[in-house]
């Protein structure tokens, strides 16, 4: 058991790792639209890196689904929202206010419950 969730938390923490890098590369990028902005983008070193480590994280996660039920594994995905906060805090220097913060209790109390199911 604690073997899959280890694999679990791998994913989703890869999954997070990603989001912040797509976010630094496209802070350093830009808005932009579907077209050759895209396509550029998607050579910015930290939306590239994003992107594989999104996909390493997917393959993963289909390691984890195929020693664990979806519906005891998918609720782990969730700590990627809290993941992010911290990191979005730490690294990117964004605000976390009062209503996050229980929002984050929440989804870790949750995942909590579920842990216990199985």
């Amino acid at each position: 058991m604690i073997k899959r969730i280890g694999t679990i938390i791998t994913s989703v923490s890869m999954g997070a790792v990603a989001q912040i890098l797509l976010k630094i590369g496209m802070n350093s990028v830009g808005q932009i639209s579907i077209g050759l902005e895209l396509i550029n983008a998607v050579f910015n070193p930290y939306v590239f890196i994003g992107l594989i480590t999104y996909f390493l994280s997917a393959m993963i996660w289909i390691m984890a689904l195929s020693k664990t039920d979806v519906s005891y594994a998918y609720p782990f995905a969730s700590l990627a929202y809290v993941i992010v906060t911290i990191l979005g805090y730490l690294i990117l220097n964004e605000t976390i206010n009062t209503t996050r913060i229980i929002g984050v209790s929440v989804i870790i109390l949750g995942v909590y419950v579920v842990s216990k199911s199985k």
